[in-house]
């Protein structure tokens, strides 16, 4: 499945600016464990290409690879101090394999209710305890580009482990990412001026529709010669 969203600007060059621009470590990604008790806040402007992921786990022993499943998690992306338009990619990725819950094989069942990971963005002057918009579910396969020209605006991302939730059956991570203006973030394809984003999650045409949101949409093309120039 491919996913395309229009570049503000040019994209000339994109492959050497993003090289020069990991050299500098300005593009690594940032991984967020569930945070106990409180909501961590996450500063989606302060490096120039900001890419997170957000995993509805807790760390034991200080080590990731030794994590264990969250009950409730809450984590709020914040875009401020703007002073021009900014998108935000919010991207449902499948769980690690590493961070099953049970010794590998020993999971034969997903029945029970799928854990939820949600997100919303929130109004200006609103918390996302009072804000009244109802917040969306996270797919595996979400693509959703958000636009933001707020001096202050925010997402709100929570998780919550169902009561009736089987042992094998684990929430999605949540990426977000927030691109250079002008440029496709790293792992996209730049063509004729748009960004194209690859999935690798399996779906039928209907649930690969409804999982491309906001100024996203399912990337369709005129002939076979532009097919061919676009894998060229």
């Amino acid at each position: 499945k491919l996913s395309e969203s229009q570049s503000q600007y040019s994209t000339f060059n994109t492959l050497s600016v993003y090289a020069y621009i990991c050299l500098i470590r300005s593009c690594q990604a940032g991984e967020h464990y569930c945070p106990t008790g409180y909501t961590l806040e996450i500063d989606m402007t302060a490096r120039r290409h900001q890419d997170e992921r957000l995993i509805p786990r807790l760390i034991e022993s200080g080590s990731s690879r030794n994590s264990s499943p969250a009950s409730k998690c809450d984590w709020l992306l914040k875009v401020h101090q703007l002073t021009s338009h900014r998108q935000m990619v919010i991207q449902g990725l499948p769980p690690a394999s590493a961070d099953t819950e049970s010794p590998a094989g020993s999971c034969q069942s997903t029945e029970g209710v799928a854990d939820s990971m949600q997100y919303k963005v929130l109004q200006p002057n609103c918390s996302s305890r009072t804000d009244s918009t109802k917040p969306q579910n996270v797919p595996v396969g979400l693509f959703e580009v958000l636009n933001f020209t707020d001096r202050l605006s925010r997402v709100a991302v929570s998780f919550e482990k169902a009561r009736s939730s089987s042992a094998c059956n684990q929430a999605v991570i949540v990426r977000a990412v927030t691109p250079l203006t002008g440029f496709c973030s790293r792992d996209m394809l730049s063509f004729r001026g748009y960004c194209y984003a690859v999935s690798s999650a399996p779906q039928n045409m209907t649930v690969a529709v409804s999982s491309i949101r906001g100024d996203a949409q399912l990337a369709s093309f005129s002939s076979m010669a532009e097919i061919s120039e676009f894998i060229a």
